[in-house]
């Protein structure tokens, strides 16, 4: 079968369109940023717990088990309720176990530096992550009028980028070498979604006052 050519200035037009759109960029942005401390832990996990807390590859693996339980919980929970409630509502309600499980990543790793205390917080942002991850998918794809193959193409790219560089710089900065570092850069690489969720929802609250 033929393909059809690919006009390249009609697609970086569009994807100049949608780079134009705030409601899109922000919830890009909230996307990739939002799945940071994940990323981080997926990737700095062996460091951690293997190479500076002395863990066997059993016990490594156990201790993975919390984090994705949360991941999975959060989609269990938000396959059940989605239908129920708004989306922005959605996005707040999950924004609770989120910022609450950053926040007592920090303090109980800071109070009690070990990797339960890690762990603890890492596995109830993850459920928030669960929650909020599909929620803002969704959101993001219909902030534009365009053609959904577009979009969901300069999604991907920008989370993944957002993912890659900030996973990258994750390891820069020295969040492998201790337990406390990767809570405080991970908590501070999760809270930087906070702005373009808020931009995100307000604008989708602003179209929604104005709608008939």
């Amino acid at each position: 079968l033929a393909f059809p050519p690919i006009h390249l200035l009609p697609l970086l037009a569009g994807y100049g369109q949608l780079l134009s759109n705030r409601r899109f960029v922000a919830g890009s942005a909230a996307l990739g940023l939002v799945g940071l401390p994940l990323i981080g832990w997926i990737g700095l996990s062996p460091v951690l717990l293997i190479h500076d807390e002395g863990l066997s590859t059993l016990a490594y693996a156990l201790w993975q088990l919390p984090v994705f339980g949360g991941l999975i919980l959060g989609n269990l929970i938000i396959n059940h309720i989605a239908d129920r409630h708004p989306l922005p509502t959605l996005v707040r309600g999950a924004l609770w176990p989120y910022v609450a499980g950053l926040c007592l990543m920090v303090v109980a790793t800071w109070v009690w530096p070990s990797v339960i205390s890690l762990v603890a917080g890492l596995s109830l942002y993850a459920l928030g992550l669960g929650i909020a991850n599909a929620v803002l998918y969704r959101m993001t794809l219909f902030a534009s009028t365009q053609s959904k193959g577009l979009v969901s193409a300069m999604l991907g790219m920008i989370t993944i980028a957002l993912l890659g560089l900030g996973g990258a710089l994750l390891a820069m900065i020295g969040a492998g070498a201790s337990l406390l570092l990767f809570a405080v850069a991970a908590s501070v690489a999760g809270g930087l979604a906070l702005w373009p969720l808020w931009s995100l929802l307000r604008a989708r609250s602003a179209q929604a006052a104005v709608m008939p």
